[in-house]
């Protein structure tokens, strides 16, 4: 789907599997938000480390939508010692939920 950079320099995958029979399916909301998702990974309000995978980061950025203003949530999987990292999922949130602060939009 698609491949970009995050404020680290990471690369960040989404696969075609992960959008189609995962994020898709899962929170179907999401196939009006393609684009959001990737300007969530470029240019995030927020990254967090997750409290409970510390591989697991969760891109936050908030979104002003018909539905009110709700954070797009991308979760991805950074690989060990490696700039790369996979969508695991995405969905649209009300709140920040997250474990240590890593980087803030200033």
């Amino acid at each position: 789907m698609f491949k970009v950079k995050d404020p680290f320099k990471n690369t960040v995958i989404l696969t075609d599997d992960c959008w189609n029979n995962h994020i898709v399916v899962r929170h179907p909301i999401m196939k009006h938000f393609l684009k959001q998702l990737k300007s969530t990974i470029r240019y995030p309000n927020y990254i967090y480390r997750s409290k409970y995978e510390s591989q697991t980061r969760l891109y936050y950025q908030l979104n002003h939508t018909k539905y009110g203003e709700i954070y797009i949530l991308a979760i991805i999987d950074m690989k060990p010692n490696k700039k790369i990292g996979y969508v695991k999922t995405a969905l649209p949130i009300y709140e920040i939920r997250g474990g240590e602060l890593l980087w803030k939009k200033t």
